[in-house]
């Protein structure tokens, strides 16, 4: 019986010492976990200069209606989206508010739209978002002639990706590199 109780015993001390009386971290809020990461490269402009942007810019964005306060889950910064009735833009931003990422849609009015508006923004774009970087006419007419793919294609230059997709709605995102 003695054998029994000691085991008895022993096995308790064991499940004890198994136990931790430190408690359990707490869960981390989303912006501590969005300061803990590295900060994405950004654009020489923050949220405010990428509006102005756009709107500088013209149609078929300006005069839209603006939404903001959508949170960016990829930084745990903001998005801010622009609607018009020609065109739709989105405005990335880091929690310190600089621009990562533009996309500028260019919507159909009726039957498919054209990726002039895109192809005028386009160096304006680039000038102000990276003035740094680079942007020869083969360049630009490479990126200009793909606006027409209903597939994807990506530029690299040196401090900005641009994606553009064509088809019945034009797209054209900027990403900071």
């Amino acid at each position: 019986m003695r054998t029994l109780t000691w085991l008895s015993a022993a096995t308790a001390l064991l499940a004890l010492a198994a136990c931790d009386s430190t408690p359990a971290p707490a869960p981390e809020d989303d912006n501590a976990a969005a300061e803990a990461t590295p900060a994405r490269p950004a654009f020489a402009v923050d949220l405010d200069g990428a509006a102005r942007l756009i709107d500088e810019i013209g149609a078929p964005w300006k005069g839209g209606a603006t939404k903001d306060g959508i949170r960016d889950a990829t930084t745990g910064g903001a998005i801010r989206t622009l609607t018009a009735p020609g065109g739709n833009a989105q405005i990335f931003t880091r929690p310190d508010g600089k621009v990562w990422q533009m996309r500028l849609i260019v919507v159909p009015v009726s039957g498919c739209s054209e990726s002039a508006a895109l192809k005028r923004a386009l160096p304006n774009l680039v000038a102000t978002l990276a003035p740094s970087t680079p942007f020869s006419t083969s360049q630009r007419l490479a990126i200009e002639d793909d606006m027409v793919s209903t597939l994807a294609k990506t530029h690299d230059l040196a401090a900005i990706r641009i994606v553009v997709l064509g088809g019945c709605t034009h797209t054209m995102t900027l990403t900071a590199l």
